[in-house]
């Protein structure tokens, strides 16, 4: 068994050399291509290369040659035959080419020079991870902004990734970014700051390097339309939900389809899908947030519109948010004097898109069974007075907070409310004679 530290390779380049000698090779990500060399991108200087040989076959012995200018080629000390591994140490950071050759059993060697033979394979060892940058910037667009930079040579640009997380958030939010080595950008964050903001991306090695910063949106800065003002927010408590509409102006070529253009932030938009002229249209997102949505018609002679572009306010923001309330039940007592008659319950209850009014109380005889509503409709001001339902004098009751896309979360007393302060007292105390029966006579 190979030591599970080492990397595992194969040889490409080389099947077409090697495959009429009955040699085949198994191939592995994360390749490149360059000069028409295929290239392995490793994060440890230790790795086998496995290969696989037809038994028919009669060779005596497989060498391998290295390269780091790609021009002379030295013998590593690596051989093999029934193995099926080549070994190799990398001495530092950099490129190795590679090139393998064959003796058969009469003493023919191919290529005969490795100097002057096609590559087999090129790796790129890189043990370290990218130089990352990432710091806060006054915004050209947007009420917050932040630019990064990336020093690396061989960064995987397609793994960058910008998030940002506000006050008593737990999930990070990604940013609609163009994936660039050194880049600025702007948005307009929902609710105020502080905002942390990650910024994370690997190397083809698979290094991964990361780097955060915080933003503070300009006190008393007004959000751009549709993106900090819930008012102009649709609130949907799942990542699938339906666009309405309607189309108006169509002409004799009448619509061939409708262009569902999507932005998160207003500074980049990207074509979502078509839809068709009559709605609804069903969207479907990868992740909870902040969605903007364009709609443009296109006729049946393709004219339409101009596309959104950076800076344009979409036609609608639909914000997904699958998490409910937290809701905690703190305490009860039963009134007293002027609270006489009444239950006092106190609660805490967070979410970050909580709806205006959204705490109901309820109450059940056994905290199992039906629920039924004591009072609704409540301010979350963490403290109300009810008054108990008539003729119960035990019940338990819950706590129940509902958020703006309709996502509910509740907690409930562990113990019962006993409401019943009368204590029971003797009137009227008195003595009474008791009636002796007179004894049967014998």
């Amino acid at each position: 068994m190979l030591p599970c530290h080492k990397n595992s390779l194969a040889f490409a380049r080389g099947v077409a050399l090697l495959v009429a000698l009955g040699l085949g090779f198994i191939l592995v990500p994360e390749v490149s291509r360059a000069d028409d060399t295929l290239t392995h991108h490793l994060k440890d200087n230790m790795f086998v290369i496995p290969y696989a040989i037809d038994a028919n076959q009669s060779l005596k012995q497989l060498r391998l040659f290295v390269s780091t200018d790609r021009k002379t080629f030295s013998p590593t000390g690596s051989t093999a035959l029934r193995k099926g591994v080549f070994s190799y140490t990398a001495a530092a950071d950099g490129e190795y080419t590679f090139v393998v050759q064959l003796e058969d059993a009469n003493g023919n060697l191919s290529p005969p020079n490795p100097d002057i033979a096609k590559p087999t394979m090129r790796v790129i060892v890189d043990t370290q991870k990218p130089q990352v940058t990432l710091r806060a910037v006054q915004p050209k667009e947007g009420r917050v902004a932040v630019a990064w930079e990336i020093v690396d040579a061989n960064t995987n640009l397609r793994t960058l990734r910008l998030e940002a997380k506000g006050p008593g958030e737990v999930n990070w939010t990604p940013l609609n970014v163009t994936p660039l080595q050194a880049a600025q950008f702007g948005w307009n964050p929902p609710g105020g700051g502080p905002i942390e903001v990650r910024l994370s991306v690997k190397d083809l090695a698979g290094n991964e390097a990361t780097a955060t910063t915080q933003v503070t949106p300009t006190p008393g800065a007004a959000p751009a339309a549709g993106v900090g003002d819930d008012r102009q927010v649709i609130f949907v408590k799942q990542k699938k939900f339906r666009l309405t509409y309607k189309v108006d102006g169509a002409g004799l070529s009448k619509v061939k389809h409708v262009e569902v253009w999507a932005t998160r932030n207003r500074s980049e938009w990207h074509k979502f899908g078509t839809a068709p002229e009559v709605g609804p249209h069903e969207i479907t997102v990868l992740t909870t947030g902040r969605y903007g949505f364009t709609l443009r018609p296109i006729s049946g002679v393709n004219r339409g519109r101009p596309e959104p572009r950076g800076g344009d306010n979409p036609q609608i923001w639909v914000e997904v948010d699958e998490t409910p309330p937290v809701v905690r039940f703190n305490n009860f007592h039963v009134g007293e004097n002027a609270d006489s008659g009444k239950v006092i319950v106190n609660w805490i209850a967070t979410d970050k898109f909580m709806k205006d009014q959204p705490i109901t109380i309820l109450y059940s005889k056994t905290g199992t069974g039906e629920w039924n509503i004591l009072q609704d409709n409540l301010e979350n001001t963490g403290t109300a007075k009810v008054t108990p339902p008539e003729k119960e004098f035990e019940f338990f009751v819950k706590i129940e907070a509902v958020d703006k896309a309709g996502n509910k979360g509740s907690a409930q007393s562990r113990e019962s409310i006993k409401v019943d302060l009368n204590i029971p007292s003797v009137i009227d105390i008195g003595v009474g004679a008791i009636e002796v029966s007179p004894s049967p006579q014998p």
